[in-house]
């Protein structure tokens, strides 16, 4: 009985970030010098405080050199899962 309601609690708590996402005009690939609060939101992991984290990350320190420079706020695993959607220039 308490396996159905369990699965059930877990779902809404997933449904409500995955539709926050599908609102937002998702392009393929974020260029993340140039990326706003809604852009880092679109790449899979990435939620409000780690948005924000990147944004200040670059207010800071100045722009990204490469796709792997976000890895000093995300972590290595998820910037290597993220590099293929991210770009630094044109």
């Amino acid at each position: 009985m308490r396996s159905p309601f369990v699965f059930l609690l877990l779902s809404l708590c997933f449904l409500g970030s995955a539709e926050a996402r599908e609102k937002l005009d998702c392009p393929e690939q974020i260029n993340i010098n140039t990326a706003d609060f809604d852009g880092f939101r679109c790449l899979k992991g990435v939620g409000k405080k780690r948005a924000e984290a990147l944004l200040q990350y670059r207010a800071e320190h100045g722009p990204f050199v490469s796709p792997m420079g976000v890895a000093a706020v995300l972590g290595e695993k998820l910037a290597l899962r993220l590099r293929y959607r991210l770009q630094v220039g044109n």
